[in-house]
């Protein structure tokens, strides 16, 4: 017999999953990280943008993410030769091409139903970062790690 709190994330799926398939039709101008939210509510279907967009409980945690990133920020630089900037760095002893890590979150398969973090792990490879895999994940550790290609740096959330 199925728990109260599994039945309601089983109903909470099945209705993000039933809802129309996303299609990037819509070209948004990207220039800080808000913005990638602001693209994806006008992409997804609603009730998928509000599952990936919230935290869990009482949104603490998530409150506290935003917090911290509002302490750091671009510090314009005016009249300076450009030529020769470069957004690389080094995180866990892997070289990446930007600071941006994809951090372990399950289910990708909400988005891609076909590659789910398979796609997210090609996606990071491609654009030169880290990928971490979730035990949350729909797809396997074999399935995700046979995706990309063995050179890329790999992390799993346990």
């Amino acid at each position: 017999k199925m728990s109260e709190e599994a039945a309601s994330s089983a109903a909470m799926i099945s209705m993000i999953t039933e809802s129309p398939t996303v299609t990037a039709s819509t070209e948004h101008k990207i220039c800080n990280v808000s913005d990638y939210q602001i693209a994806a509510r006008s992409l997804l279907p609603t009730p998928l943008y509000e599952y990936l967009a919230s935290g869990t409980d009482d949104e603490q945690t998530l409150a506290e993410n935003e917090s911290a990133f509002k302490y750091w920020y671009l510090r314009p630089r005016v009249m300076r030769p450009v030529g020769s900037i470069s957004t690389a760095t080094t995180l866990f002893g892997q070289k990446l091409s930007l600071p941006v890590f994809i951090s372990p979150a399950g289910v990708h398969a909400l988005c891609d139903e076909v590659h789910g973090e398979c796609a997210s792990a090609r996606a990071a490879q491609r654009a030169g970062t880290l990928f971490g895999l979730s035990q949350h994940a729909t797809r396997s550790i074999e399935q995700v790690a046979g995706a990309c290609d063995a050179a890329q740096g790999r992390n799993a959330n346990l």
